[in-house]
Protein backbone atom coordinates (compact mmCIF):
# COMPACT_ATOMS: atom_id res chain seq x y z
CA UNK A 1 0.00 0.00 0.00
CA UNK A 2 2.66 2.75 0.86
CA UNK A 3 4.54 2.11 -2.41
CA UNK A 4 0.81 2.51 -4.37
CA UNK A 5 0.92 5.96 -2.21
CA UNK A 6 3.94 6.68 -3.31
CA UNK A 7 3.44 6.07 -6.64
CA UNK A 8 0.18 8.69 -6.30
CA UNK A 9 2.52 11.48 -4.76
CA UNK A 10 4.88 10.98 -7.80
CA UNK A 11 2.46 11.20 -10.26
CA UNK A 12 0.83 14.07 -8.53
CA UNK A 13 3.62 15.69 -8.37
CA UNK A 14 5.07 15.36 -11.46
CA UNK A 15 1.76 16.00 -13.50
CA UNK A 16 2.15 19.97 -13.41
CA UNK A 17 5.67 19.31 -15.07
CA UNK A 18 4.37 17.51 -17.68
CA UNK A 19 1.84 19.82 -18.81
CA UNK A 20 4.25 22.59 -18.40
CA UNK A 21 5.87 20.61 -20.73
CA UNK A 22 3.13 20.39 -23.45
CA UNK A 23 2.79 23.99 -23.37
CA UNK A 24 4.79 26.10 -25.71
CA UNK A 25 4.20 30.14 -25.98
CA UNK A 26 5.48 32.21 -28.55
CA UNK A 27 5.10 35.56 -29.34
CA UNK A 28 5.19 37.90 -32.59
CA UNK A 29 5.38 41.36 -33.62
CA UNK A 30 2.78 41.83 -35.72
CA UNK A 31 3.59 45.66 -36.26
CA UNK A 32 7.31 44.45 -37.45
CA UNK A 33 5.97 41.76 -39.44
CA UNK A 34 3.12 44.40 -41.14
CA UNK A 35 6.02 46.66 -41.83
CA UNK A 36 8.16 44.23 -43.48
CA UNK A 37 5.45 43.52 -46.42
CA UNK A 38 5.83 45.48 -49.44
CA UNK A 39 1.86 44.73 -49.92
CA UNK A 40 1.40 46.75 -46.46
CA UNK A 41 3.80 49.17 -48.01
CA UNK A 42 2.03 49.44 -50.95
CA UNK A 43 -1.08 50.12 -49.73
CA UNK A 44 -0.12 52.84 -47.47
CA UNK A 45 0.87 54.94 -50.69
CA UNK A 46 -2.17 53.85 -52.26
CA UNK A 47 -3.72 55.51 -49.45
CA UNK A 48 -1.97 58.58 -49.21
CA UNK A 49 -2.55 58.81 -52.98
CA UNK A 50 -5.59 59.02 -52.00
CA UNK A 51 -5.92 61.32 -49.16
CA UNK A 52 -3.87 63.89 -51.48
CA UNK A 53 -6.23 64.03 -53.95
CA UNK A 54 -8.84 64.70 -51.31
CA UNK A 55 -7.04 67.05 -50.13
CA UNK A 56 -6.30 69.29 -53.02
CA UNK A 57 -9.74 69.37 -53.96
CA UNK A 58 -11.13 70.16 -50.38
CA UNK A 59 -8.07 72.70 -50.77
CA UNK A 60 -9.57 74.16 -53.70
CA UNK A 61 -12.98 74.24 -52.21
CA UNK A 62 -12.43 76.12 -49.16
CA UNK A 63 -10.15 79.13 -51.66
CA UNK A 64 -13.34 79.63 -53.39
CA UNK A 65 -15.01 79.49 -50.56
CA UNK A 66 -13.00 81.44 -48.86
CA UNK A 67 -13.44 83.96 -52.05
CA UNK A 68 -16.89 84.36 -51.66
CA UNK A 69 -16.70 85.08 -48.15
CA UNK A 70 -14.59 87.89 -48.85
CA UNK A 71 -16.62 89.22 -51.57
CA UNK A 72 -19.07 89.34 -49.46
CA UNK A 73 -17.29 90.93 -46.52
CA UNK A 74 -16.40 93.90 -49.02
CA UNK A 75 -17.98 97.43 -48.37
CA UNK A 76 -19.20 97.44 -51.87
CA UNK A 77 -21.15 94.31 -50.96
CA UNK A 78 -23.27 96.81 -48.09
CA UNK A 79 -24.73 98.54 -51.03
CA UNK A 80 -25.93 94.99 -52.60
CA UNK A 81 -29.66 94.34 -53.23
CA UNK A 82 -31.33 91.47 -50.73
CA UNK A 83 -31.36 89.43 -53.78
CA UNK A 84 -28.04 89.31 -54.46
CA UNK A 85 -27.23 89.06 -50.75
CA UNK A 86 -29.30 86.34 -50.37
CA UNK A 87 -28.35 84.79 -53.67
CA UNK A 88 -24.63 85.24 -52.29
CA UNK A 89 -25.45 83.75 -48.58
CA UNK A 90 -27.19 80.66 -50.50
CA UNK A 91 -23.79 80.82 -52.82
CA UNK A 92 -21.48 80.45 -49.87
CA UNK A 93 -23.38 78.12 -47.55
CA UNK A 94 -23.68 75.71 -50.64
CA UNK A 95 -20.18 75.68 -50.95
CA UNK A 96 -19.39 75.34 -47.68
CA UNK A 97 -21.70 72.24 -47.76
CA UNK A 98 -19.87 70.97 -50.59
CA UNK A 99 -16.77 71.33 -48.27
CA UNK A 100 -17.70 69.33 -45.44
CA UNK A 101 -19.87 66.58 -47.80
CA UNK A 102 -16.49 66.24 -49.59
CA UNK A 103 -14.85 65.45 -46.10
CA UNK A 104 -16.90 63.27 -45.13
CA UNK A 105 -16.75 61.40 -48.02
CA UNK A 106 -13.14 61.20 -48.77
CA UNK A 107 -12.91 60.17 -44.94
CA UNK A 108 -15.56 57.09 -45.69
CA UNK A 109 -14.08 56.21 -49.07
CA UNK A 110 -10.13 55.85 -47.59
CA UNK A 111 -11.94 54.36 -44.50
CA UNK A 112 -13.62 51.59 -47.01
CA UNK A 113 -10.52 51.17 -48.94
CA UNK A 114 -8.55 50.12 -46.07
CA UNK A 115 -10.96 48.15 -44.73
CA UNK A 116 -10.98 46.44 -48.41
CA UNK A 117 -7.62 46.27 -49.33
CA UNK A 118 -6.55 45.47 -45.53
CA UNK A 119 -8.23 42.27 -44.94
CA UNK A 120 -5.93 40.08 -47.45
CA UNK A 121 -2.98 41.09 -45.80
CA UNK A 122 -4.78 40.35 -42.49
CA UNK A 123 -5.93 36.79 -43.79
CA UNK A 124 -2.92 35.94 -44.90
CA UNK A 125 -0.71 37.12 -41.86
CA UNK A 126 -2.85 35.29 -39.34
CA UNK A 127 -2.93 32.03 -41.86
CA UNK A 128 1.17 32.34 -41.66
CA UNK A 129 1.04 32.77 -37.86
CA UNK A 130 -1.38 29.76 -37.75
CA UNK A 131 0.68 27.62 -39.67
CA UNK A 132 4.37 28.22 -37.78
CA UNK A 133 2.32 27.41 -34.56
CA UNK A 134 1.18 24.26 -35.94
CA UNK A 135 4.11 23.32 -37.48
CA UNK A 136 6.38 24.40 -34.18
CA UNK A 137 3.38 22.87 -31.91
CA UNK A 138 2.86 25.98 -30.25
CA UNK A 139 -0.18 26.13 -27.65
CA UNK A 140 -0.05 29.94 -27.75
CA UNK A 141 1.57 32.90 -29.78
CA UNK A 142 0.42 36.24 -28.58
CA UNK A 143 0.55 39.76 -30.25
CA UNK A 144 4.05 41.57 -28.66
CA UNK A 145 3.06 44.65 -30.41
CA UNK A 146 -0.52 44.26 -28.62
CA UNK A 147 -1.30 47.11 -25.90
CA UNK A 148 -2.64 43.88 -23.74
CA UNK A 149 0.34 42.50 -24.01
CA UNK A 150 1.29 43.68 -20.09
CA UNK A 151 4.44 41.53 -19.83
CA UNK A 152 6.31 38.60 -21.11
CA UNK A 153 9.87 36.89 -20.77
CA UNK A 154 10.15 34.03 -22.78
CA UNK A 155 8.05 32.03 -25.18
CA UNK A 156 9.98 31.90 -28.50
CA UNK A 157 9.97 34.52 -30.77
CA UNK A 158 8.37 33.65 -34.09
CA UNK A 159 9.04 36.64 -36.02
CA UNK A 160 11.27 35.06 -38.01
CA UNK A 161 9.55 31.43 -38.88
CA UNK A 162 6.22 33.91 -40.06
CA UNK A 163 8.78 36.16 -42.24
CA UNK A 164 10.32 32.55 -43.69
CA UNK A 165 6.78 32.09 -44.53
CA UNK A 166 5.61 34.53 -46.11
CA UNK A 167 8.76 34.97 -47.94
CA UNK A 168 9.26 38.11 -46.60
CA UNK A 169 13.52 39.42 -45.79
Amino acid sequence: MKLFKALIICLILSLPSAVQAQTKFGHVNTQTLLEAMPAVTKLRQHLDSMQTQYATMIKDLDAKLQKLVAEASTPEARNWSDLKKNDKRKEIEQLNDRVQGLQQDAQNEIQAETELKFKPINDLVKKAIADVAKEGKFTYIFDASSPNMLYFDGGEDILPLVKKKLNLK
